[in-house]
């Protein structure tokens, strides 16, 4: 008959405020390079290792409740609706959408690309993909949520290397250019329009970004080992996390519910950190 589930309501949360306090490390075991993250119904943690090309699905303990092992080297990851998420690999250029039944992952649909696949996020109607543009720069893909493609559109900045992209209903999309040390938003109603939001700084091979439910913006740096939060319009608050001696190296950022609250999750090594955000 399905199920209810019934939160509090809890105090609004001034994310541009607030501390970050580290709740949980998460050692994924197996593991040692961990490239991104998302959440599934608010209590599965999914997360790949392009080290060991596995896929892993943890509870909110961070207990293993299952795996799979990957034909490619994986990057992106984004959940697309109930037990459905998408990953992305690079050689071969391929995305995977998998379905979650009963903790047990399974093929539900390949997109194939004639190039790597980089940073891919999801709307509410669509999936966004990032990949190689030859020349630099990098072509999104856009396709529905059953995967079907519904075109593309190419902007010459940057690499898609590296990147990683955060796409929000009503938005611009959002993503990072590692060796040029900046974070870009676009806006696809300008075709080839990229513009650029900081760069450099304390900004040093930034990969993951997110977004927090106010629209606030957090960048994961791979080389600073710091995150960077920026309010929704890309102006610069802070360096939210910046002297965490369990950051190092970190790749995939989420600002999501995780339980009853949310959190902030980050990939570092073969771990995934939770924090909470506290007053």
């Amino acid at each position: 008959f399905g199920e209810i589930k019934i939160r509090k309501k809890k105090p609004l949360i001034d994310y541009l405020s607030t501390k970050l306090v580290l709740e949980r490390s998460l050692v994924v075991e197996g593991s040692s390079c961990l490239t991104d993250l998302d959440v599934l119904d608010d209590d599965i943690i999914v997360t790949t290792c392009q080290e060991t090309k596995m896929l892993y699905l943890l509870d909110m303990t961070g207990k293993q409740l299952s795996s799979f092992e990957l034909k490619g080297n994986p990057w992106g990851i984004a959940a697309i609706q109930k037990k459905f998420f998408c990953v992305t690999l690079r050689n071969p250029g391929l995305a995977i959408i998998f379905k979650v039944k009963e903790c047990s992952i399974t093929v539900w649909k390949e997109l194939k690309t004639s190039s790597n696949a980089w940073g891919i996020s999801a709307e509410e109607q669509r999936i966004i993909l990032s990949t190689d543009k030859q020349g630099g720069g990098q072509v999104f893909r856009f396709y529905d949520l059953e995967g079907n493609s519904c075109g593309e559109q190419e902007v010459s900045v940057g690499v898609s290397e590296c990147g990683a992209i955060n796409a929000t209903p009503g938005e611009p999309l959002l993503f990072t250019y590692h060796d040029g040390n900046s974070l870009f938003s676009v806006d696809f109603k300008v075709a080839g329009s990229a513009t650029k939001l900081h760069e450099g700084g304390n900004m040093n091979h930034p990969i993951g970004v997110t977004r927090d439910p106010n629209g606030n913006i957090y960048v994961a740096c791979f080389r600073s080992n710091n995150v960077i939060q920026f309010n929704k319009n890309g102006n610069f608050i802070r360096e939210i996390i910046h002297t965490d001696p369990t950051v190092q190296s970190s790749y995939g950022i989420r600002v999501k519910r995780l339980g009853d609250d949310i959190k902030l999750m980050l990939t570092t090594g073969g771990k995934v950190l939770v924090y909470r955000f506290s007053d």
